[in-house]
């Protein structure tokens, strides 16, 4: 199981930059109770898709044909494009910060891990 810091910075930049962006644009103050809590449930959905969706890569049972569709395609889903930035936490003793498109991350996912788990707590 993958534990890392930037396993949650990650999340933290989807959740600021990627997914919700008019979310953190204003104060929450201009926001109503249920539309919080509207926009609370659509951003706890996508980091459980995020979750499963990394999982999926990682896992061993799945398919080598579905992992690349999910590479090739399937990031789409989550990511706003091909070009998006993720740190390259995978190897735990890199001493240089690396930053890759999230394809080549989730690549890198596939190749270096015979069963990867990831799991995110949204609170």
């Amino acid at each position: 199981m993958i534990k890392s810091n930037n396993l949650r910075c990650l999340l933290l930049l989807l959740l600021t930059t990627i997914i919700y962006p008019p979310v953190f644009a204003q104060d929450i103050a201009g926001y109503s109770k249920q539309e919080v809590k509207d926009l609370s449930k659509k951003v706890e959905d996508q980091i459980l898709f995020l979750e499963y969706f990394l999982n999926t890569v990682g896992s061993k049972d799945t398919p080598a044909r579905d992992k690349d569709v999910i590479i090739r395609e399937s990031y789409s889903k989550i990511f706003r494009d091909g070009k998006v930035q993720v740190e390259d936490d995978l190897l735990l003793d890199r001493q240089v910060i690396t930053n890759k498109d999230i394809t080549s991350y989730l690549k890198d996912i596939e190749f270096f891990f015979k069963d990867a788990s990831f799991k995110f707590k949204v609170r």
